[in-house]
């Protein structure tokens, strides 16, 4: 029961923060940060105290590693300094996560959103060769 309503907490909670940061395709948009929130929380076995306080934290984060990455592309800047800065905020956000969650869940989750992320990939390329195949 205390893992439903984690859970349940965790998705109305990151729902809301999706559907302002991207109103169009809020749809797909949601279901995926769903799923990453399911998978992530899965992971990690949070607690629910650790979650309350790990997901507002995240929500930061993501939010940060976004704006970085959308300003990178407008500035069109080279790769390298593009991904300095990535690590930069994950390297600052880990102080923060490790003070919730500690050490090995913080290196866990950033394992976990890789492979999160990963599969999302693999997905969206195996729909694309699947539409070529129908077209």
């Amino acid at each position: 029961m205390k893992h439903l309503l984690l859970i349940l907490s965790v998705l109305i909670c990151v729902a809301g923060f999706s559907q302002d940061r991207n109103p169009s395709g809020e749809n797909t948009a949601s279901r995926v940060q769903a799923y990453k929130i399911a998978y992530i929380t899965k992971k990690l076995e949070l607690s629910p105290e650790e979650a309350q306080k790990f997901w507002p934290m995240y929500n930061k984060y993501e939010e940060e590693m976004i704006k970085t990455r959308i300003k990178f592309r407008k500035e069109n800047t080279s790769e390298i300094e593009k991904e300095q800065k990535l690590l930069e905020i994950k390297k600052d956000y880990s102080k923060e996560f490790i003070k919730i969650i500690g050490d090995k869940k913080t290196d866990d989750f950033f394992k976990a959103e890789k492979e999160f992320n990963t599969q999302v990939q693999r997905e969206l390329l195996q729909r694309s060769q699947q539409r070529k195949k129908i077209n």
